[in-house]
């Protein structure tokens, strides 16, 4: 997942971090993914190409969520047909994809040589 991630980073030319929400959402349109806001939705979904996320999230949740669920561009197939043990490794997968892509290898390790700890990581990328 660090290189699809990296792939989409140096294809947009990411280089800002955090990485700003309205980068993240051209990103994600700009991949064919539609993002649609619903008003009772606690969290976010990806059904069909489109990302389904509640209104009532706080933008640097938003970030992460959007992310996330845009790593499930790289699954197939409808999730409720899926083994459990497939949804955990598809869900896994979706979280190292945020993870890398909010959070590059490259970036964080100078944040890491400089001694910073989880909180203050967590800040710097706008990750929660």
């Amino acid at each position: 997942m660090a290189e699809k991630a990296n792939q989409l980073l140096h294809k947009y030319q990411v280089q800002e971090f955090p990485v700003p929400l309205d980068i993240i959402e051209h990103v994600i349109y700009s991949e064919g993914i539609d993002i649609q806001i619903t008003k009772y939705l606690t969290h976010a979904l990806f059904c069909d190409n489109v990302i389904y996320i509640g209104q009532a999230l706080e933008n640097s949740c938003r970030r992460e969520y959007l992310v996330h669920e845009a790593g499930h561009m790289y699954h197939a197939g409808n999730a409720a047909l899926l083994s459990p043990v497939v949804v955990d490794k598809n869900e896994s997968q979706a979280k190292a994809f945020a993870a890398y892509f909010l959070m590059p290898v490259g970036v964080f390790e100078a944040h890491l040589a400089r001694g910073e700890n989880d909180y203050s990581l967590g800040e710097a990328f706008g990750v929660k």
